[in-house]
């Protein structure tokens, strides 16, 4: 081998090309180490982010929920109606609640209920004192996103944003 041609390489170097790739795998390990994290904290369901509790402005009717759910997950919603009154205490969920969750279970079971094209109307009895807490839990039919309304007798409403993942 003649001394020239020591340090030569046979093999055409693209350096641009190779720093574009190396940049170009660090970006994905980034992401790959980002899109667990984003899991844990809750942004794809089950998680901190996702934990949601909504109260109407006189704090008469509060919700607990995840805003972030998953299709065919069963979600909890835990509904608390402050008692008032003498009557039995009605829960109204809007028609979007009633097209899009397969009811699974319902704490305390309603006394009697009916639902039309508006929603769902469920009514309890009202507890001897404080508040009337409703657990219910329902599995989404589909995914997107969803505003779900709930109402009382009494007049409260809150609104409940909820994207649902496929």
């Amino acid at each position: 081998m003649a001394d020239k041609d020591v340090g030569i390489s046979a093999i055409r170097e693209e350096l641009s090309f190779q720093r574009t790739s190396w940049i170009v795998e660090r970006v994905a390990w980034v992401l790959l180490a980002l899109v667990p994290l984003a899991a844990l904290t809750g942004i794809f369901a089950h998680g901190f982010f996702s934990d949601q509790t909504i109260r109407s402005n006189n704090s008469a009717l509060s919700v607990e929920y995840e805003r972030f759910q998953r299709q065919s997950v069963q979600a909890r919603f835990v509904f608390r109606i402050a008692a008032s009154g003498s009557n039995d205490v009605q829960l109204r969920l809007n028609s979007a609640f009633q097209q899009t969750y397969e009811i699974q279970s319902l704490h305390p079971i309603p006394v009697r209920s009916r639902a039309d094209n508006e929603g769902l109307e469920l009514f309890f009895h009202r507890p001897e004192g404080g508040e009337l807490v409703v657990v219910l839990w329902g599995t989404p039919r589909s995914f997107g996103r969803l505003l779900l309304e709930a109402h009382t007798d009494s007049g409260d409403q809150v609104e409940l944003p909820i994207l649902i993942y496929p």
